[in-house]
């Protein structure tokens, strides 16, 4: 971990080699957008293209920092700064697929990925009542962007499998 702020007299404190937590206040003048879907998508095919997950419902946009059209994944940082980014995409195979499935997920930042964003989720079939059909890659990091209106996005790509996966708009498979 490192800082970017221009405080000088303040420090990063770890202690090596032990798991930890890092926490930032937020101050509740800040801007966000909250983003969803309300619909399935078909999801990664391959392991060579990406993805982009689209969102159809726009729970909260501050236009003054965020533009954003529905049904589109593509979220535009109208200012350069810091952006705290949380991104949670629930996906499923069919029922009754035996087929292992890794699902990878990053986020891009004008189409390039952004270090350090690459998550995964892995699902295996079973024929018998236990198979694990659903599961979400979940991400949370800062983003820094350097340039006016800068588009991000989350992408999804096949790491493993051939089984048809569906992004989902929520847990239960809707």
């Amino acid at each position: 971990s490192f800082r970017t702020d221009a405080n000088t007299t303040a420090g990063v404190q770890r202690a090596a080699d032990t798991a930890g937590l890092q926490l930032i206040r937020l101050d509740d003048t800040w801007d966000y957008i909250r983003l969803s879907k309300t619909a399935k998508q078909t999801g990664p095919i391959s392991t060579s293209n990406w993805t982009t997950v689209t969102y159809d419902r726009e729970d909260e946009v501050d236009t003054d920092s965020f533009t954003h059209t529905q049904g589109s994944g593509n979220i535009i940082l109208r200012d350069p700064g810091h952006y705290l980014v949380f991104a949670n995409t629930y996906g499923s195979l069919a029922s009754g697929s035996t087929n292992e499935t890794m699902v990878r997920q990053r986020l891009a930042l004008n189409g390039a990925e952004i270090d350090g964003s690459y998550t995964t989720v892995y699902m295996r079939g079973n024929t018998n009542s236990n198979g694990c059909y659903q599961g979400a890659a979940a991400i949370g990091m800062i983003v820094q962007s350097t340039t006016t209106d800068q588009v991000l996005s989350v992408q999804l790509s096949r790491a493993i499998g051939t089984a048809a996966w569906t992004i989902n708009a929520n847990q239960s498979g809707t």
